[in-house]
């Protein structure tokens, strides 16, 4: 019986059409597409860096959104990637931290791209994905070109990729919690 009802989650969050909430909330389905992007970007790691570009953290935020965050929740996004030497207690505060900066990015940056860019079949996860990926003016070119500026660069893979692998880890999640 678990068999069939894990067999039944995994055709229906096939496609993770479900909507994402319009501002960051505790709900399991936002909480869910916010761990998929970490396990996608980093595998979950707060400490881990980049070693081709200022990427780093769980979300693989670069430097330059310092000043963003900065203004909109008084704390860079270098200021809260801990060193991997750094012990379990502070990892996990700087988890905390991470997770508040995202939700800040999510609420100002990525979740009005979604409520714009719905359309022609994408889901909220997949632009969610695109948008984390590519940013406002790379997700928007993808969007009306399919041209992937980013693709190779950087250590990254074409954006469709990316994309997938988000859904999977979405997929996971949330049989995994069922």
């Amino acid at each position: 019986m678990q068999f069939l009802i894990a067999m039944l989650a995994v055709f229906f969050f096939s496609e993770i059409a479900l909507a994402l909430p319009s501002v960051a909330d505790q709900s399991p389905i936002y909480l869910a597409a916010r761990r998929a992007i970490a396990l996608t970007e980093s595998s979950g790691n707060v400490c881990i860096k980049n070693k081709v570009s200022s990427a780093s953290g769980k979300y693989q935020f670069m430097r330059g959104w310092n000043g963003f965050f900065i203004r909109n929740a008084g704390r860079s996004w270098t200021s809260v990637v801990p060193s991997c030497k750094a012990s379990k207690l502070v990892k996990s505060r700087m988890e905390k931290y991470q997770d508040h900066l995202f939700d800040t990015y999510y609420n100002l940056q990525a979740g009005p791209f979604i409520a714009k860019a719905r359309r022609n079949g994408w889901t909220d996860l997949e632009l969610l994905a695109l948008y984390h990926r590519q940013g406002e003016a790379g997700a928007w070119k993808y969007l009306r070109t399919g041209k992937d500026y980013a693709n190779g660069k950087w250590g990254n893979t074409h954006v469709k990729v990316h994309i997938a692998r988000v859904l999977k880890n979405m997929r996971v999640d949330l049989i995994a919690r069922r």
